[in-house]
């Protein structure tokens, strides 16, 4: 069965969608470690802003939902608040 032009383009766009919902998604995770893993809590702020701002950019993309974007930000925001 032939596919139409259009299909063959929605699934190009797809498979590039895909990699560069994945590229974001395994970014936000890295950054999120960063902040776990911060030796002092000035760095950890730091990092702090990288992931807030981060996370804020690929919700407003619409890679995750507005939701999980506050979920993340209130838990690392958490994580740098008991650091001493």
């Amino acid at each position: 069965m032939a596919h139409p032009l259009s299909t063959k383009k929605r699934v190009r766009q797809a498979n590039k969608a895909r990699l560069k919902n994945n590229m974001n998604e395994s970014r936000m995770k890295t950054l999120v470690k960063n902040v776990s893993k911060s030796a002092n809590k000035e760095e950890a702020e730091s990092n702090l802003l990288k992931v807030t701002s981060f996370v804020d950019k690929i919700a407003h993309k619409h890679t995750i939902h507005k939701n999980k974007a506050s979920h993340i930000k209130s838990r690392m925001q958490k994580v740098v608040n008991k650091m001493k």
